[in-house]
């Protein structure tokens, strides 16, 4: 299992520094190791190693760093989404399974192989950690769009969350490629905050057909672009709606917590 911390403006929220927590808590260095048959990556445009890099350095797996030709220029979120289609069309990865992890926010809770498991019972091509209706408010530029999933577990409704997946190699050109359709740096060249401010409902929602005359091409939101396409791509995407996968809020990497050291 994998639990993807809240992370805003470089600063990691509610829990804090989980990575730190588990080896407080007796977390031993080179616990885990990669499976033959997985690839783990992860995507940012940092000079320096990311958090995330420095959780798996230190319990011993391996991984592949994908970052844009130019580092130096402005971060884009759909930059990962044109770092993921070169790397797979490239055929640079030979593992039979890909795993994405994001770069600020993300430590590994169980071993690979749990988290490979997991994802094989859903018996899908590409399966997403889920998120809580506290981002339904995002689909204000995407109205048709909203068909969220429900919770096996607590009959919630959850939405998909692309900062953590997983895939079958050889089945995700055709998705990423349909998602690349819709990254175009030169639509827009506004500042991050103001889409969010535009997806939250905090500016006019008359500037959606002004920025993106042709919605969502030109959006600078990876996770937006994946929920887009989601509809097209069930049942080959799925959304971790049982929690075996991955972990994204507090309430439930405390009941993880609970149920391991009990």
């Amino acid at each position: 299992m994998i639990f993807h911390l809240v992370q805003r403006d470089n600063k990691l929220m509610g829990l804090g520094d989980v990575h730190q927590k588990l080896i407080q808590m007796g977390m031993p260095p080179n616990i885990y190791s990669t499976p033959s048959n997985m690839t783990i990556i992860t995507c940012h445009d940092f000079s320096e190693k990311s958090y995330v890099e420095k959780h798996m350095d230190y319990v011993g797996l391996d991984y592949v760093v994908l970052q844009p030709d130019d580092i130096s220029s402005r971060w884009r979120f759909t930059h990962k989404i044109k770092c993921f289609y070169d790397y797979i069309k490239s055929g640079r990865c030979e593992t039979e399974y890909l795993l994405f992890l994001d770069a600020p926010d993300t430590v590994f809770l169980r071993h690979p192989d749990v988290v490979l498991d997991a994802f094989i019972s859903y018996d899908c091509d590409m399966l997403f950690n889920a998120v809580g209706g506290f981002t339904k408010g995002h689909f204000r530029l995407m109205p048709d769009k909203l068909e969220p999933s429900i919770s096996t577990i607590n009959n919630t409704e959850l939405f998909l969350n692309s900062g953590v997946w997983m895939a079958r190699t050889n089945n995700i050109l055709d998705i990423l490629e349909s998602a690349y359709s819709y990254v175009d740096d030169s639509v827009w060249n506004g500042e991050w905050s103001d889409f969010v401010n535009l997806q939250n409902g905090r500016i006019d929602i008359s500037h959606k057909d002004t920025w993106f005359p042709e919605f969502p091409k030109g959006i600078t939101c990876d996770q937006s672009i994946f929920r887009w396409i989601y509809p097209d791509f069930y049942p080959r995407m799925k959304i971790d709606t049982e929690y075996k996968f991955a972990i994204r809020d507090s309430e439930k990497f405390l009941g993880w917590f609970l149920d391991y050291f009990s």
